[in-house]
């Protein structure tokens, strides 16, 4: 049942935050709220995290579990925000359209929510099994305006398996976004990006930061905020880094800027800009 009902009836208490407000001001916020859990996007909380990390501050509130979704969950992000909340983080695969639709168990399985939604795995048009291909969803709770066999442009693995929470819908794993694939560009820079998380990011080197692909190829800018180990000599390394992958591409640095996010405040490392009309594909 969901947990608004259980609010309503004034059996569990919920609160909101804006997750365009600043990382400090949302910090204040959950210590003032105090929850057992907490739900929001990665990169969301991750900043959140991060602004404790760099402090050298305790939460403040002794949160149960972290429910992260919206976003593709990297193991970066995962390993700074429970260190720094102390406590275990649970994917949840979910999209605007229809919702959670898979949750991780205490065993690190995301497990199809069965109840809510059909989930399908297309590859070369066709349906397969236990094989990575584009994920097709059909609502089962949606009356008014039903999806069916919907196509909301990821791609996972669906797989039957025995776990040991007991739960046994089919597990949704490999889950990626199949524009990154179709787009060559986006596909080419995709190692950059998981370079930056793995030698910069997780070493608190670097805070948020977002690649900027100019549609024809032509061009790049990186963004990016300073984290609590940056250093003079850190645009340097960040320079030496992009040119060792696309010498012949000037990259321009761009610290402190915005980023670029979805109307729902959706974040991703990537972005494809198209220079015509300055659209922007997100792709995470």
């Amino acid at each position: 049942m969901p947990t608004r009902f259980y609010h309503r009836m004034g059996m569990v208490k919920r609160g909101w935050f804006d997750q365009s407000f600043p990382a400090e001001l949302q910090l204040q916020q959950i210590r003032s709220f105090q929850p057992d859990w907490l739900m929001g996007m990665p990169s969301t909380i991750r900043r959140i995290a991060a602004l404790m990390r760099q402090r050298g501050e305790q939460p403040g509130f002794a949160a149960r579990g972290i429910v992260l979704g919206g976003e593709l969950l990297t193991e970066t992000t995962r390993e700074l925000i429970e260190s720094s909340f102390h406590c275990r983080v649970y994917n949840r695969y979910s999209c605007v359209e229809l919702w959670a639709m898979a949750y991780e168990c205490r065993h690190g399985n995301l497990h199809v929510e069965d109840d809510l939604v059909h989930l399908e795995v297309i590859k070369d048009g066709l349906p397969v099994f236990q094989e990575h291909g584009q994920l097709v969803c059909t609502s089962l709770i949606h009356r008014h305006l039903p999806l069916i066999r919907y196509q909301n442009g990821d791609e996972g693995k669906l797989s039957s398996q025995s776990c040991s929470c007991g739960n046994t819908a089919l597990v949704l794993s490999e889950i990626g976004d199949y524009r990154v694939r179709e787009n060559s560009l986006a596909r080419l820079w995709s190692p950059v990006v998981t370079l930056l998380e793995n030698s910069f990011q997780r070493n608190f080197v670097l805070g948020e930061f977002q690649l900027r692909l100019a549609a024809d190829g032509h061009g790049a800018s990186l963004h990016y905020e300073r984290g609590p180990r940056f250093t003079a000599s850190t645009p340097q390394a960040l320079r030496q880094a992009l040119a060792d992958f696309a010498p012949e591409l000037n990259i321009e640095m761009v610290e402190n800027a915005r980023f670029d996010t979805e109307m729902s405040f959706k974040f991703s490392p990537l972005t494809v800009v198209n220079p015509p009309n300055c659209s922007r594909m997100l792709l995470h």
